[in-house]
């Protein structure tokens, strides 16, 4: 099985008019760790940038004028993706895996789509696994005791340890979204061992 952990930081919400401006992510094979990635990009020309996505990524517009030009990350992606996968072979394709996934993988196919790139689901499997459901499926019955559910809140509910300083950064967030897979599994294996 071909896992691809992947998280975005991007200038806004929307993929449309947004740009992303670093890619991370974790490359999984039969369940053993290949090589992890991290690429700061310059966002896309004529993309709009969110004053509150720079906030929250603690970015400013000229530290993102002096990333790579997306092309240059696109083909580092590229170049990745073809280590494991043979875009010719339709059965041969990523699991896409991340918290809110089907964010990411939106804004990650619209920005090789902008790009000029329409091969995104040589790839990629659809849909994305999306993490926060199946954390939100397990967690049912205590929902009400999470303030919200956004990653590090639920990370700290189920007591993994969460350097908040370092939140936002996209490595860190898949990091993150990998150890909260693997605590709710062993959370849900053990309830199946008492029943």
């Amino acid at each position: 099985m071909k896992n691809f952990w992947l998280d975005l930081e991007t200038t806004g919400l929307n993929p449309a008019k947004h740009s992303i401006v670093q890619i991370a992510g974790i490359v999984e094979i039969d369940g053993v760790e290949q090589e992890s990635f991290c690429f700061q990009v310059r966002p896309l020309k004529g993309s709009a940038v969110s004053h509150r996505a720079l906030e929250v990524i603690g970015s400013t517009v000229d530290d993102l004028k002096s990333y790579p030009k997306p092309a240059v990350v696109k083909q580092q992606l590229l170049d990745i993706l073809n280590k494991y996968i043979d875009p010719y072979d339709k059965n041969d394709k990523f699991y896409f895996i991340g918290y809110n996934a089907r964010f990411d993988y939106d804004f990650l196919r619209a920005w090789f789509e902008k790009q000029l790139f329409s091969y995104f689901g040589s790839f990629f499997w659809f849909p994305p696994i999306d993490i926060m459901n199946l954390v939100a499926h397990n967690l049912m019955g205590e929902r009400e005791k999470l303030i919200n559910f956004k990653l590090f809140q639920v990370c700290k509910y189920l007591d993994i340890e969460v350097k908040e300083s370092e939140l936002h950064d996209a490595l860190y967030d898949i990091q993150l979204t990998k150890q909260l897979y693997e605590r709710i599994t062993e959370k849900h294996n053990r309830l199946l061992s008492i029943q």
